[in-house]
Parts: C-alpha cells; sequence; structure tokens
C-alpha cells in the first residue's frame, strides 16, 4: 500500500475501499498546514531561516507557531554544524577517514586519496589482501571503539611493493546514549621523515663505528698524538704521549699545545694547517718532565663538514736518540779529523784499492819532501 504524502496527512488519502473525502473536515486550519508543510519542504531541503508569522494564524495557533519556530531554529542549527563538519572533513588537508564498529569504511577524504595514491572507489573496494598494516608502536585502533581517544604509528605495505610509515590518530563519536559507533581516524604521512631519520640513523651507527676506529688508532698508535681544536686545546692523546712526556692524561687534557716549552723549532709550524688547511712537517725540540725531546712534528688539518677547520691531528716522532747518536758520530769524526790533521806525524788513509782517502799536512810535506 502507498504511504500518504505528507499533505495528505492534513487533507486525508484513500483507505481501503472508502470513498475519497469530499468535504473538509470540520476545525482543521488547511492555511495552517499548507504553510507548514511548505515550511518544512524548506527545512529539509537545506533552506536556513525558515519561519512562520504567529500574527499571521489564529490566536490559539500562536504558541504552536513559536515551538515550530523553536523547532525549525535547531534543524537550522544542526544542519550547519553538519555542513561545517562535512567542509572540515571533506577539505582538510589532513587524510581522514570515517570508519564504523565493525572497521568499514564509511566516508573519506581527498587528502587520503592523494596519501593512499589511489582514488576513492578503489580505496570503498580495498580487500584486506591489498595491504598490510602493522603497528610500529602507540594505541591498537580497536581502543578508539572504547571510547578513548588513541594515536598510534602504523607501516602499511601494499600488495604493489609501496610502503608508507603513518601516524593515525583517532577520535571517537557517540551517540545520544553515549556509546561509540564510528570513529575519526586523522593521518599523518611520515613516510619521508622517518626514511630519513633511518638514513640518518644509518650514517650515526656508521660515523660512530668510523669513530671508534679512529679511537682506536689514536690510542693504540706508538707513536705520540695529540688531537687539538683550533686555538690549540688539547681534547685527545694517547698512552705514547703520556709516556714519551711523563705527563698524567688528566692533565694533558686540561692543557694547550702552547704549554709545552719549546726551545728550537725547524722547518713548517702549525700555523700552516690553520692559514692554509694542508699538512706540514716540521721539527721541535720540547722541554717535558720527562726530558729534553727532539720530535718530528705532522699537522695534520681535520675538517668538518662545511669544510672549515674542526681540529688538527699533531704525530710526533721522537728522534731525540737518532739526533743524539748522529751527534755522537759528528763529535768523533770531528775528533778523528783533527786527530789527522793536527797530528805531528804523516798520517795517510786508503781505501781498499790503495787510493788516497785524506792524508794531513805532514804527511803531504813528506811526500813532496822525498
Amino acid at each position: 500500500m502507498e504511504r500518504p504524502g505528507r499533505k495528505a496527512l492534513f487533507t486525508g488519502s484513500p483507505q481501503g475501499g472508502a470513498q475519497p473525502v469530499t468535504e473538509p473536515a470540520k476545525g482543521i486550519d488547511y492555511g495552517f498546514a499548507g504553510n507548514l508543510s511548505s515550511a518544512i519542504d524548506a527545512v529539509i531541503s537545506g533552506k536556513t531561516g525558515v519561519r512562520l508569522d504567529p500574527a499571521a494564524f489564529d490566536a490559539p495557533l500562536r504558541d504552536l507557531v513559536t515551538s515550530i519556530n523553536s523547532m525549525f531554529e535547531r534543524v537550522a542549527a544542526e544542519q550547519e554544524v553538519q555542513r561545517q563538519c562535512t567542509t572540515l572533513f571533506g577539505e582538510n588537508p589532513l587524510p581522514m577517514v570515517l570508519l564504523d564498529r565493525s572497521f568499514n569504511l564509511v566516508d573519506l577524504n581527498e587528502a587520503y586519496e592523494d596519501m593512499m595514491e589511489q582514488e576513492r572507489d578503489r580505496l570503498i573496494r580495498m580487500e584486506a589482501t591489498d595491504y598490510k598494516i602493522r603497528l610500529l608502536k602507540g594505541d591498537k585502533t580497536e581502543k578508539t571503539f572504547k571510547g578513548i581517544r588513541t594515536k598510534a604509528e602504523l607501516e602499511i605495505v601494499f600488495a604493489d611493493g609501496r610502503r608508507k610509515i603513518v601516524e593515525q590518530y583517532g577520535i571517537p563519536v557517540a551517540d545520544a546514549t553515549g556509546s561509540t559507533i564510528s570513529a575519526y581516524f586523522v593521518y599523518n604521512d611520515v613516510t619521508k621523515e622517518r626514511s630519513e631519520a633511518e638514513e640518518i640513523q644509518k650514517q650515526i651507527k656508521k660515523n660512530e663505528a668510523l669513530q671508534r676506529r679512529a679511537e682506536t688508532i689514536v690510542q693504540e698508535n706508538p707513536m705520540p698524538i695529540l688531537l687539538v681544536t683550533r686555538d690549540f686545546k688539547i681534547v685527545v692523546t694517547n698512552e705514547a704521549f703520556v709516556t714519551m712526556s711523563g705527563i698524567k692524561r688528566d692533565d694533558i687534557l686540561k692543557m694547550s699545545a702552547r704549554d709545552f716549552k719549546i726551545s728550537n723549532q725547524k722547518g713548517e709550524g702549525l700555523g700552516a694547517v690553520i692559514k692554509e688547511k694542508r699538512k706540514s712537517f716540521g721539527e721541535v725540540t720540547v722541554d717535558l718532565p720527562s726530558g729534553t725531546h727532539i720530535l718530528e712534528q705532522y699537522g695534520i688539518p681535520i675538517l668538518n663538514a662545511e669544510g672549515d677547520l674542526a681540529n688538527i691531528l699533531i704525530v710526533y716522532n721522537d728522534v731525540t736518540r737518532e739526533r743524539e747518536e748522529m751527534e755522537e758520530v759528528n763529535i768523533l769524526k770531528k775528533r778523528a779529523e783533527a786527530f789527522i790533521k793536527e797530528n805531528p806525524q804523516g798520517i795517510t788513509i786508503l781505501a781498499n784499492d790503495k787510493h788516497r782517502l785524506d792524508l794531513n799536512k805532514e804527511y803531504e810535506r813528506i811526500w813532496r819532501g822525498s
């Protein structure tokens, strides 16, 4: 049986085999009913500001008209809220979906389409086999349907191999009884950030490994080493330098390279490293608690990522004994030369093949006079 239309509620409609009403029922204000019907239609269609004028009706109907107007105002307010929610959802730059308690997709916005790189119809039809979701951290999705706001980070892996990392924020939606009937989920695609963070972590681990290797090279190196800042403050030393210098490690790390007393210097100083950011080589004679040392000094610039000088690695080679032995040899040589040159006896030095290597004046006099 066809349902009666709204106007039929006021004018009557055929019922069963009964004849149509041919005369208006007494007591019904058909003008009021028509105005009310038109106003209801306007409100349902979304028009705002629809009102009935109480003064246009008889006194007994005016209180009813006022109540009806109040109802229209509430409906209009609810419709406005609905329009705002619809706009907020649809035009939101953040990806959003609306799910029911069974996790069925009720609605989604354009930003969600962009994030998922799929069209709306395809997303609505997607099956569980089309992607896999893994909870990385935070709350489970079902917790939202217990009326609790949730936050989680998810990994979504699609059947075609695409992978996304998203932050998910769950917002429960309750009905009039307070039961959660659905939930909004807002997403933030952090795939790029997490990928970059992973690369940074890999680089950090690589740098840490290189740092440990460098520290091992420095600490276990048999050659004395210092690492200093641009202003020559000592930040790293090794056991070889501690042993050579006779200074405790903790005390060395409180010092500047300028604190060492240098009595003699040859070749390049560390100024070439600072000014030209290049390696330098020289020789210094340093007075240390362990004694006076003659050191070959190698300055190596350590640059930062921007190419600026960050530190100076100074490697020393203690040549004190070699220089002392060389000095002794020179002294002996000079003594031998003096013994030969100043000797009153004629002396010559012959090579294996009997040719003269050296002779003194007396030998020369004797040889010429013979």
